[in-house]
């Protein structure tokens, strides 16, 4: 049984343009493919899809490959192109089995794709948060995942994230945890096992305008991890006090108060000028929050009442609005 085992990769910058080329040279390869087999006079040129695809094949490599303005595309790999000639047959295939409709040329805008194998058969990849994709090196992944044998890799972009896809053969595979199972089980785990937490409201959609910090941001899950954490809180009779934006934690010192003002992203200890301590950045900042007066608590969740009534109410996450229980 074949399984498709799909993973999204951490790449740097370097590594989003060395993926970026092989996508485009594939979608050049599509158009070239497509665009002139849909020319083709059919009652000339006779014979079946794999013949006729494989002749412009045999075209892009002998003659267009050859010409100065497409030496760049020797500089990718062969594989690239191949698979892409592959999946045009497949299109074809499908399109007069009545299967699918008829492939269009892909454009700039749509998602990336491309499919590189490796040429010597199967290859052990997994084990761990790295993986080797045949022609293009070993790169990081965001999670671990078992080893697998495969041949085939396909590349392929969806917004700012990059993720490869294994053809994966076997009885049965183990499960790759994702994001959403982690995001479940870590606030689960904190509600149950504390009965008084602090979050600091952090403006989302403000960070994430930062392009060079959009991905990694994102990757965090931070607005889902405060909605399960808060929706969770009064299922354990835990209470959750949400921090203002604004409320210095990462600037200010837990032990004197004073504010460093010149703290950089870069910077990961905290080191204070006024009293001398010395602190890993996100401990004193933890710190910090626990300290924090309640004047910056914007927001309280899953503190009880009781009404007038005599039924226990608990505050919702507006802090305002009160829910009988």
């Amino acid at each position: 049984m074949v399984y498709a085992i799909k993973v999204q990769l951490k790449l740097n910058n370097k590594e989003k343009t060395l993926m970026a080329k092989p996508a485009g040279f594939a979608r050049f390869c599509y158009k070239y493919g497509l665009s002139l087999y849909s020319a083709l006079d059919h009652n000339i040129y006779k014979g079946g899809v794999s013949k006729k695809v494989n002749e412009i094949k045999k075209t892009l490599t002998n003659y267009t490959k050859k010409l100065p303005s497409y030496q760049w595309m020797n500089e990718l790999s062969s594989r690239v192109y191949q698979n892409a000639f592959r999946n045009i047959q497949n299109a074809l295939n499908r399109f007069f089995q009545k299967l699918g409709k008829y492939p269009k040329v892909k454009r700039k805008k749509d998602k990336s794709s491309f499919t590189v194998d490796s040429s010597n058969g199967v290859v052990l990849v997994g084990g761990g948060k790295t993986i080797k994709i045949p022609t293009l090196g070993t790169f990081r992944l965001f999670e671990e995942i078992p080893k697998y044998i495969s041949q085939t890799f396909t590349i392929s972009k969806s917004g700012e994230k990059w993720y490869v896809s294994l053809a994966v053969d076997a009885e049965k595979i183990p499960p790759v945890i994702n994001e959403k199972d982690f995001l479940q089980k870590t606030t689960t785990g904190l509600v149950k096992k504390y009965g008084h937490l602090r979050i600091e409201d952090l403006n989302i959609k403000g960070m994430m305008t930062n392009h060079k910090l959009a991905g990694a941001i994102g990757d965090l899950g931070a607005y889902e991890f405060k909605r399960q954490l808060t929706y969770k809180a009064p299922w354990f009779g835990t209470k959750i006090d949400i921090i203002d934006q604004w409320y210095p934690s990462s600037k200010g010192c837990h032990n004197c108060g004073n504010i460093k003002t010149d703290l950089t992203l870069k910077d990961r200890i905290f080191n204070c000028s006024c009293c001398g301590l010395e602190i890993d950045r996100d401990l004193n900042a933890s710190l910090r929050l626990e300290k924090a007066p309640d004047e910056v608590v914007t927001n309280r969740v899953g503190y009880t009442r009781i009404n007038a009534c005599g039924q226990v109410g608990a505050d919702s996450l507006g802090g305002s609005k009160k829910e009988t229980l």
